[in-house]
């Protein structure tokens, strides 16, 4: 490789920044610091940092952790990753006409954009892939219409005793 020439992400990589968008995102959501999700989690703030960047993958236990604070199944966790890793590939190849069977679609998001570009496809894919499976939140009620008909008298004033 030469001086000038970055390491292309392997899937593995890009699955990794997808992943830790998706925390930081649902951790952001619930408005949580990285230290509070790290003590529910059960790890350190810095590997928190790490995974939320993409730099570090965590382990089957500590994915399974994550969906359980954050009220999900691993299996739905999972899901929404490739989701946004597959809205990621469909914006990329909307991107370009580059794209083919044999160069995956992460290189040629980096090759047009660079790294910053491929981390802002991951963002709003992940971005749209959670807004998608957000809870719906339930309407609140209307008031109740008026009374028809007339008015109850309130009633009366207890007595008042006399004063001597």
């Amino acid at each position: 490789m030469s001086p000038g020439q970055a390491k292309k992400p392997s899937e593995s990589e890009v699955y990794a920044l997808v992943l830790g968008k998706i925390i930081a995102t649902l951790r952001e959501q619930r408005q949580w610091t990285q230290e509070q999700l790290a003590t529910r989690v059960g790890v350190t703030q810095s590997t928190l940092s790490r995974i939320e960047r993409g730099q570090a993958h965590p382990d089957p236990f500590t994915f399974k952790k994550f969906a359980e604070v954050f009220g999900l199944s691993v299996d739905e966790l999972h899901k929404r990753v490739e989701a946004a890793m597959e809205a990621t590939k469909r914006a990329t190849q909307g991107v370009t006409e580059k794209a083919t069977g044999s160069t995956p679609w992460w290189e040629v998001a980096l090759g047009l954009a660079g790294i910053v570009g491929l981390i802002g496809l991951v963002s709003f894919a992940v971005a749209a892939i959670l807004e998608e499976q957000k809870p719906t939140e339930p309407e609140e009620p209307e008031p109740a219409p008026p009374k028809a008909g007339p008015e109850e008298p309130s009633p009366a004033p207890p007595p008042r005793e006399p004063t001597p």
